[in-house]
């Protein structure tokens, strides 16, 4: 969808949620099959993900899943069930969707101490042997860890990196910002 259309719609969208689209442009739009409520679907679309990761490996943990088979655990769906772990922590989940992921095993902790500590391990034996901690999400010699490493960043940004877990990253002397000389001396 080009930029601009892009941001229409995510407009046409907004004025829908507030109830100031005219009946008539909501008619319209939806004779085109606009879809003027994604979340609902959204949501479906990455529980059905969930669903399948669970039926295949057992497990609501993606960083385990990702470990594994780092196609089927996705940053995405990560990311996506860190968000809602975030709303039901701030009790701004609906009922029905914390009873359906609780239903799916779904441990509202975000992250086990125990694989923080892995990855940390894997961290350093990757700073030991190649220099650095700037690991490439990319990289396929520990499947996960340079996603990983990317989400602590991204939680220190956000202020919500544990002090602790601040001060053990900060041994291992990573890179809290990424510049592009940075990325020239990953693996």
């Amino acid at each position: 969808m080009a930029p601009d259309l892009k941001q229409w719609v995510a407009e046409q969208r907004a004025h829908f949620q507030k109830g100031v689209l005219p009946p008539k442009g909501v008619d319209r739009l939806q004779i085109l099959g606009l879809d003027l409520d994604p979340i609902p679907a959204e949501w479906e679309a990455a529980f059905g993900q969930l669903r399948v990761v669970v039926e295949e490996y057992g497990s609501t943990d993606l960083e385990k899943v990702a470990a594994r088979a780092p196609d089927v655990a996705t940053r995405e769906l990560r990311q996506w069930l860190a968000q809602q772990r975030q709303l039901q922590a701030n009790a701004e989940l609906s009922v029905t969707r914390e009873q359906r992921l609780r239903e799916l095993g779904v441990d509202w902790r975000a992250e086990s101490p125990e694989m923080w500590n892995t990855r940390l391990e894997q961290l350093s034996t990757f700073r030991n042997r190649y220099g650095h901690t700037n690991v490439a999400v990319s990289w396929d010699g520990e499947p996960g860890l340079g996603a990983w490493l990317e989400d602590q960043r991204r939680t220190h940004v956000e202020g919500a990196l544990a002090s602790k877990q601040f001060e053990r990253l900060n041994e291992l002397e990573i890179s809290w910002e990424l510049s592009v000389d940075d990325w020239e001396v990953r693996p």
